[in-house]
């Protein structure tokens, strides 16, 4: 992440909570597996953004990116299970993954970003600590 954005403030250990709520975007695979613990996971990022400085727009913003798409299913009643509804479902998993997969850069540059509006990412202690950082990694 830090050799994409180039942010020192990703090294502080105050960016490890958003860094490790961001983890699961990394292992998706698409299937039709169910979303509910990608859905949960996409819930936790972004109630947590939404906790931070100017986390009311960042949050609303990772909303978007995240999620979950809202589906209409028709389902026939009968004896047993519905193969048209399970179809429908599975495609819904599919289509939301994709989804999560599509956006992963543009929610990993909105954490980066938001970085800026945090006062212990600009913190005057932290800027020599980025310097050192910095000069560390070049």
């Amino acid at each position: 992440m830090f050799r994409k954005h180039k942010n020192p403030a990703i090294l502080l250990p105050q960016f490890h909570p958003i860094y490790s709520r961001q983890l699961f975007l990394m292992d998706i695979e698409i299937n039709e597996e169910t979303t509910d613990s990608l859905e949960h996971q996409a819930k936790e990022l972004t109630e947590f953004v939404a906790s931070l400085e100017m986390g009311d727009f960042y949050g609303k913003r990772l909303k978007e990116l995240l999620g979950p798409i809202h589906w209409t299913f028709i389902i026939s009643l009968g004896d047993g299970p519905d193969p048209k509804y399970e179809r429908q479902r599975k495609k819904a998993n599919r289509d939301y993954r994709q989804m999560l997969v599509d956006n992963r850069e543009d929610i990993k540059s909105l954490l980066v970003e938001l970085l800026r509006y945090q006062s212990w990412a600009n913190a005057h202690g932290n800027r020599k600590k980025f310097i050192k950082a910095k000069s560390r990694l070049s």
